[in-house]
C-alpha cells in the first residue's frame, strides 16, 4: 500500500505505527505453532502452513534452494511456486547484502534455534520492501532445512520515518517557541520529558529518578492534587482524554514558574490507557503579566474610588481625613498621616489614622528642622522616599532618633505639591515590623498625592472665591441700602427746593426778565428729572429691599395688568399687542413680574419705527426650546427646568454690540429729546429676573426689530 507520509499528522502516523505494532504482537504469538504444524508436516500441517497469512517457506540449509512456500509468499512476492522451487534464497537479497546474508547462513548451520532478523528483499516486479523474518531449524524430507515467517515492514517502516522527520520538525518547531514534549508510561509510571523540559524543570545531572511520584513532588503544593486529579478524569474517560492545565513548579532554586501543558491519553485496541503524551509551554512571564495588568487595574480602581471620595468635598480638613483612612486600610500601614510642611522646615501632623496599639502623633509639631531647604528641595520635584529598615537606613542621626521617637520601623514619603509648591508630605509608617515597600503602593501613593495636591487647591480656590462672594454681597447689599436711603432721604429736600422754585416761577413771573425766567425753567426742569431719577433709582433698589415672598402667580394676570398699566401709551401710538397662547401659572413677586412685562412692552412702544407697533408675547418650555431657533441656545440655562418667555417687537432695533451695554442702569443709546427716560428699566429688569432665578438676554437686528428672552424657573415641580 502506498502511503503519502507527509500528508500524516503526527497523530495518524503514531496510530498506525501502534496498530502494525499489535498486529506483530499477534504475529509473533502464533508464529510458534505455524513452524510446529509445517514441521509436523501431516494433513493439518499443510493446511495451516498454506493458510498462514504471512509468507511462509522452507529452504534447504546446504544448497539454499526453496523446498516449499505458500500462497501467502507466492502472492506476496510475485514468483509461481515453480519458480520459487528452481530458486536459491539468496536472490530474493540484493547483492550489497551477500556478505552478511553467508555470514548469518553459516551461523544457522552452527546454532539450531529460533533466529529472526530485518533484511530487504526484492520481488519478482524488482520492488524493494523491508521484512522482519523469524526462522526455525527443522528437518524437511529429512534434509536438514529451517523454516522462514516473514512480515512485511515496509510501510512501517515509512512510517516511522515520517515520524522521525515529524518529530524532529515538531522537536525543533518546540524548542524555538520554547516549548517541550513530555510522555508518561501509565503501565510503568514513568515520566520523561525533552531536553528543553529537562532544563526548565531543573532535572538535568540525574538529579531526577525518572518516576511519576518524584515528578509531583515537584509541583507547587497548592497545585499537585489538581494535577493528579485532572489526569485521572482523562484517563477515566475516554471520550474527554484530553489534557488543557496550567500549573506551578518549583525548580531549585525556590523559584516558581508556571507551566501551560496540552496532552493526549493513548488506548490500546482493548480500550486500556497505557501511555499520555504532551507539550509543555513555559507562561511564566505571561502569568507575571497578568498579574501585572490585575495589579494596575485594580490600582486604578483603588486610586478613582479614593481619589472620588477625596473630591467630593471641598473642606480641606475633609479631604485629607479621608485621604488618611483610606490609604491606611488599602495599605495595611500601622500609621498613615499627613504633615503640614513650613518653608522653616517645621511643620505639624494635621491628619493621621492609626491602628489600634500605635501610638497617634495626631498635632504633634516637629520643630527641629529635619526637613531644611537642601531637604526639602528633593521632595519639591517629586522625589519619594522608601526606607524599609530605620535602622539600617543610610539617614542623619536627626532624623533616625525622630522616626525612632515615633517608633517607626519602616517608612514611605510622598510630597503634596499644591501647584508648584511644596504643601506638605504624605507618610506611611510600619511601626511593629519592617517593610519592603513595593513599586504599587509607593505608585498609588504618589497619585493619590497628586489627587491630594488637585482637591486642596480647588478647596483654596474655593474658599477664596466664597470670600469674595461673600465681600461683594456685603458690599451690594451696603450699596443697596445706602442707594434706598439716599433716594429716600433725597426726596423731602428735592421737593423743597422744587416747590420753591415754582413758587418763585408764579410770583414773580412778570417781573423777572426773559433771562431770569429761562434761569428758573432750567432750575424746575433740572429738579423734575433729578426727581425722576431718584424714582427710579428708588425702584431699582426696591428690587431687592422691597421684594414679596414669592407666590404662584398666573402669567397671564400678569400680563393683563402690565397692558393695563400702558393702556394710553397704546391707545396713542397704536400698538397691536400679541398674546396667541395661554401663559403659566409660576412661583414669583406679582408685582414685579408685572413690571417686568411693562418695562419690555412700554420699550418696544417707545423704541418703535414710522409703522403701527406689534408687540408679540410668548413661552416656551423643555423640549420645545430646542425647536424654536438659536436664541435659546445663547447660554445655559439654571438647573431648575425654566420656563422661557420672549417678547418681540418690530422697532427699529439694536446694534450687537450695545446688546450687553442696554442691561446696566442709567446706560442710554439715544438722546433724551427724541426717547425720554433715565436708562433704568432695562437694568430693573435684569435684577427682577435675577431675583427670580434666572436670566435675560436680546437678539436683535437694526431696522427689523428686537426680541427679549427671559427664563423663570418651574419651582411647581419641586414645590409639589
Amino acid at each position: 500500500m502506498d502511503v503519502d507520509v507527509e500528508q500524516l499528522d503526527y497523530s495518524e502516523l503514531l496510530e498506525r505505527l501502534r496498530i502494525a505494532e499489535e498486529k506483530l504482537e499477534q504475529l509473533q504469538s502464533d508464529r510458534k505453532s505455524a513452524q510446529e504444524a509445517a514441521y509436523q508436516g501431516d494433513t493439518q500441517t499443510r493446511l495451516l502452513f498454506e493458510s498462514c497469512p504471512y509468507p511462509l517457506w522452507v529452504y534447504d540449509l546446504k544448497t539454499m534452494i526453496f523446498l516449499e512456500v505458500n500462497a501467502a509468499a507466492i502472492t506476496h512476492y510475485g514468483y509461481s511456486r515453480d519458480e520459487f522451487l528452481q530458486m536459491r534464497i539468496s536472490k530474493l537479497h540484493p547483492p550489497e547484502d551477500a556478505a552478511m546474508l553467508s555470514s548469518v547462513l553459516a551461523q544457522y548451520e552452527i546454532e539450531q534455534h529460533t533466529n529472526s532478523g530485518y533484511w530487504r528483499h526484492h520481488k519478482k516486479d524488482g520492488s524493494v520492501i523491508d521484512v522482519e523474518i523469524t526462522s526455525n531449524a527443522i528437518t524437511f524430507n529429512e534434509r536438514a532445512a529451517r523454516i522462514v515467517l516473514v512480515n512485511d515492514i515496509t510501510e512501517r517502516k515509512r512510517y516511522e520515518a515520517a515520524l522521525k522527520g515529524s518529530e524532529n520538525q515538531l522537536r525543533m518547531a518546540l524548542t524555538a517557541a520554547g516549548m517541550g514534549t513530555w510522555n508518561l508510561d501509565l503501565r510503568s509510571h514513568l515520566f520523561s520529558c525533552s531536553a528543553s523540559m529537562e532544563s526548565l524543570f531543573g532535572m538535568g545531572n540525574d538529579s531526577f529518578d525518572g518516576r511519576w511520584d518524584s515528578f509531583i513532588n515537584l509541583l507547587h503544593p497548592e497545585d499537585r492534587e489538581r494535577v493528579i486529579n485532572s489526569i485521572s478524569h482523562a484517563v477515566e474517560y475516554q471520550d474527554n482524554s484530553y489534557l488543557d492545565l496550567e500549573f506551578r513548579f518549583v525548580v531549585a532554586s525556590d523559584t516558581i514558574r508556571w507551566i501551560a501543558t496540552k496532552g493526549q491519553v493513548i488506548y490500546n485496541l482493548t480500550g486500556q490507557a497505557i501511555r499520555i503524551t504532551g507539550i509543555d509551554l513555559d507562561i511564566t512571564q505571561r502569568k507575571q503579566n497578568e498579574e501585572e495588568l490585575k495589579a494596575q487595574n485594580l490600582r486604578s480602581q483603588l486610586l478613582a474610588e479614593i481619589s472620588l471620595k477625596i473630591r467630593q468635598s471641598l473642606q480641606t480638613e475633609e479631604i485629607l481625613h479621608t485621604t488618611v483612612t483610606e490609604i491606611q486600610k488599602l495599605l495595611q500601614a500601622d500609621r498613615v498621616l499627613v504633615f503640614r510642611l513650613w518653608s522653616d522646615g517645621t511643620g505639624i501632623v494635621v491628619q493621621e489614622s492609626v491602628v489600634p496599639g500605635v501610638m497617634s502623633i495626631l498635632g504633634a509639631k516637629i520643630n527641629d528642622r529635619c526637613f531644611t531647604d537642601e531637604l526639602q528641595e528633593p521632595y519639591k520635584h517629586g522625589k519619594i522616599s522608601t526606607i524599609p529598615n530605620v535602622l539600617e537606613a543610610n539617614i542623619n542621626t536627626r532624623h533616625r532618633q525622630l522616626l525612632e521617637g515615633f517608633n517607626v520601623k519602616s517608612n514611605l514619603v510622598v510630597p503634596i505639591l499644591q501647584r508648584e509648591n511644596l504643601w506638605g508630605l504624605l507618610i506611611a509608617h510600619q511601626c511593629h515590623r519592617t517593610r519592603i515597600w513595593n513599586s504599587m503602593e509607593t505608585e498609588l501613593l504618589q497619585q493619590l498625592a497628586t489627587q491630594i495636591g488637585i482637591a486642596l487647591s480647588q478647596a483654596h480656590l474655593l474658599e477664596q472665591e466664597t470670600k469674595q462672594r461673600e465681600i461683594l454681597a456685603n458690599s451690594n447689599a451696603e450699596l443697596e441700602q445706602f442707594a434706598y436711603v439716599a433716594s429716600h432721604d433725597l426726596q423731602e429736600p428735592l421737593r423743597m427746593v422744587t416747590s420753591y422754585l415754582q413758587l418763585l416761577e408764579r410770583r414773580y413771573k412778570d417781573k423777572l426778565d426773559s433771562k431770569a425766567e429761562e434761569f428758573i425753567d432750567y432750575a424746575v426742569d433740572g429738579a423734575r428729572r433729578m426727581q425722576i431719577l431718584i424714582n427710579d433709582l428708588l425702584s431699582f433698589s426696591r428690587v431687592s429691599t422691597k421684594g414679596k415672598p414669592f407666590t404662584l402667580v398666573d402669567s397671564n394676570q400678569i400680563l393683563k395688568q402690565a397692558i393695563s398699566n400702558l393702556k394710553i401709551a397704546i391707545e396713542e401710538s397704536g400698538a397691536i399687542i400679541k398674546c396667541e397662547q395661554a401663559l403659566p401659572q409660576i412661583y414669583g413677586d406679582a408685582t414685579q413680574l408685572s413690571q417686568l412685562f411693562q418695562n419690555l412692552i412700554g420699550n418696544a412702544i417707545k423704541f418703535r419705527r414710522e409703522i403701527v407697533p406689534i408687540v408679540e408675547i410668548g413661552f416656551w418650555k423643555d423640549d420645545e426650546q430646542e425647536q424654536q431657533g438659536e436664541s435659546t441656545k445663547t447660554s445655559p440655562l439654571p438647573s431648575l427646568s425654566p420656563y422661557l418667555f420672549w417678547v418681540r417687537d418690530n422697532g427699529i432695533g439694536i446694534e450687537p454690540q450695545y446688546c450687553d451695554r442696554i442691561f446696566v442702569i442709567f446706560q442710554r443709546l439715544h438722546g433724551k429729546a427724541k426717547y425720554p427716560g433715565t436708562g433704568i428699566g432695562l437694568a430693573i429688569c435684569k435684577k427682577i429676573v435675577e431675583r427670580h432665578g434666572g436670566r435675560i438676554w436680546l437678539e436683535s437686528k437694526p431696522n427689523q426689530g428686537t426680541t427679549f428672552f427671559f427664563t423663570i424657573p418651574d419651582r411647581t415641580e419641586t414645590l409639589q
